[in-house]
Parts: structure tokens; sequence; C-alpha cells
């Protein structure tokens, strides 16, 4: 071989090896692999997570995510006879989302006692249809990780072993070390025995400090709609409409761990539940506010230890359709009195079905169809 050709092929296997390590690089394979796919086709150790060549399980894509991905779960019915764990955590800029590709069209039904248990921090998890296939399961989303966000889930049909009331709920956020974590826009009902057959099941749960509850609809649900109780403090409850569960909502803090107080509760509809509407219970402060809350027809509408209530609205919300199901329309008539009638300061900018509310805005998790019109011309 002659000295120049021999020069071009080193030059040619240079450029090569070159374009390889380029290709190999930390910044490459981040910018190639921020999606990748979960399909009930798919094979974890098959395949490699692309969308013609997905994994199969939740879990394993859990293991190979890096902060910044998105894991898009397609449509299909997952059966699960184990609990989905997900550990890896995102940053506060570069969070990890699980997403079911099409709203509620990934559907995780589990045998187990819970559905899906992430310590992971800064993820996200939205848009799956969750519910059992058996008497076991009395946990939904458990959620243990810091600044994690629940979002846009149907959570539905978990049903506690017969005879028993452990402790559980829909949605579950937090823990003894967490801080900052969010349930919004989420459908969450029978959960748990018919509603007060259990104190202890419920549609959110919420136990550590900084939480966001907004623009979720909770009904029949045998505990409360949604509990705040352990060591949360400096929450937001707002924007949610809860009806027909064994009690509405209580803010209370465990006399083991802490007082929950600076606890904000505002614009919600808190209606025709079977015990109480609105509560403290446990150690209270005096700073929690309840500010332009509708509560009435539960069997006693409010009880408050040390918090103040404010502009509370009482009377029939005049829902679209009221059947106490998920077949009835909980948007607001025109004539309701939610309408117009929230605080503008805690408000979500959108509703639960993503229609930006008009200022000033409706009580309840939906803007009224009025408002919501006016707010898009």
């Amino acid at each position: 071989m002659k000295r120049r050709e021999y020069m071009r092929v080193l030059i040619f296997f240079a450029l090569l090896c070159e374009l390889l390590v380029i290709a190999h690089s930390p910044a490459a394979q981040g910018k190639q692999t921020l999606h990748r796919y979960v399909s009930t086709a798919g094979s974890d150790w098959k395949n490699d997570g692309s969308l013609r060549r997905p994994w199969r399980t939740i879990d394993y894509a859990s293991t190979m995510a890096i902060p910044g991905m998105t894991i898009h779960v397609l449509p299909g019915t997952y059966q699960l006879s184990e609990i989905i764990i997900t550990r890896t955590s995102g940053t506060a800029v570069s969070r990890i989302r699980y997403v079911s590709e099409d709203k509620w069209g990934a559907k995780l039904i589990t045998s187990t006692t819970q559905v899906w248990q992430n310590s992971g921090a800064y993820v996200d998890i939205e848009g799956f249809d969750v519910s059992s296939s058996s008497l076991n399961t009395y946990i939904g989303i458990h959620s243990q990780g810091s600044y994690d966000r629940i979002r846009y889930n149907h959570v539905h049909h978990l049903v506690a072993p017969l005879g028993s009331c452990p402790q559980g709920a829909g949605i579950m956020l937090g823990d003894m070390q967490t801080v900052g974590q969010e349930a919004e826009g989420n459908v969450v009902h029978d959960v748990g025995p018919p509603p007060g057959g259990c104190r202890e099941i419920h549609g959110i749960y919420d136990s550590a400090p900084g939480c966001r509850i907004i623009n979720n609809l909770l009904f029949a649900n045998s505990g409360m709609g949604i509990q705040l109780w352990g060591r949360p403090d400096h929450c937001i409850l707002a924007n949610n409409t809860i009806f027909g569960n064994g009690r509405g909502l209580v803010v209370g803090g465990d006399p083991k761990h802490g007082v929950n107080d600076y606890t904000v509760v505002a614009n919600n509809i808190v209606y025709r539940n079977v015990d109480v509407g609105v509560y403290e219970s446990g150690l209270s402060g005096p700073h929690n506010r309840f500010l332009r809350n509708l509560v009435f027809g539960n069997k006693t509408n409010w009880f408050l230890k040390t918090g103040s209530q404010s502009e509370s609205i009482t009377g029939d919300p005049l829902f679209v359709r009221y059947t106490g199901g998920l077949d009835g329309d909980y948007h607001l008539q025109n004539s309701s009195p939610c309408v117009g009638a929230g605080r503008q300061e805690f408000a979500p900018l959108a509703d639960i079905d993503s229609r930006p509310r008009h200022a000033p805005p409706d009580v309840g998790a939906y803007a009224s169809r009025t408002n919501a019109d006016a707010s898009e011309r």
C-alpha cells in the first residue's frame, strides 16, 4: 500500500472513531433517550425502549430513566400481580415523567395491596387509570418522593380486604421525610368500603408539609375526600369538588409529629358527605384559613378548632346533573352560587378540564362553561 493511501485509511478510521465517541457520549445518549416507551407488547430485556421496541413494565423503565426523561406508557390493560416500584429521581429542572400516552388509556389493574409505589423525587405520574381486580387493594398511587406531582389520573374501585380497615387512599402523598407533593386534576372515587364503612381509607391523603391539592374530583370514598394528617402544614387545598364521601375534608396534625398550621382551604365544594363536611383534628394552628368554600348538605357542615372561616357559601352548588356517581355532570349551572365566588390568589389558572379560569374564579374543580368560554374570547 502506498504511503498516501495508507494515510487516507488512517484518517478515515480516526474520523470513524471520533464519530462513535460522540454518538456514545452522555450528551448524545441523553438526547437520544429523553423519550422512552412502555407497551403491553414490549420486552424489558430484548428491547431498547424506543417506540418501535418498547419496554414491557414501568418498573424496568424506571431503572433506565435519567433526569429529564419522559416514559410514555402506551394504551392497553396492564394486569399487575406485583406492586409497581419506581425509585429514580429527577431534578428541579429536569423532572422524570411517567405519562399515559392517552389520558386514562393505560389501565393499571392490580391484584395486590397497592398499585404503584414511587420513592423518586421530582417525579410526575400523569393520566393513568388505576383500579383493582381483587378485594385486597387499599392504596392506589403512593408517592414518597419530595416535589412529586400526581396529575390527571383516574383512581377508582379499590376494595380493601373484607372486614379490615387499613390506612390507605386512592392517592397517598408524602412520608416522614419528604415535602412539597402535589395532587392536581385527579378523579378519585369508590376507594374502600361504602362511604362511612372505614374512616382510614380516603380519596387523597397527605402526610407531609408544603402540599398542594387542587382541581380534584373526589366522591364515594370510604373515609375522607381529603385528609391531612401526620406532619403537614403550609398546604393549599383549592378548587376541589368533594361529595358523597364518609367525610369531606380534614385539616389535622398528628400530636406525635407536630402542628398543622398556615394551611389554606379555599374555593372548594364540600357537599352531601355522610358525616362532617370540613373540620380540624389533632393539633391544628391558629393560622389555618378556610376561605370561600361551599359547605352544604353534610350531616355536620363545619367543626373548626383553631382556624378561621370567612365568606363561606351555604346552599346547593347547582351542578349541571348531580347523580353521586361518575355518570353525573359536575360542571356548574350558570345560576350556581359558586360562579365567580372564589378567591383569585389561590385558584389554579386552569380547571380540571384544563380550561382557563375566568376572574374572579368559580368555586370547585370545574369552571362554569359561561366563565370558561368568556376567558377564551
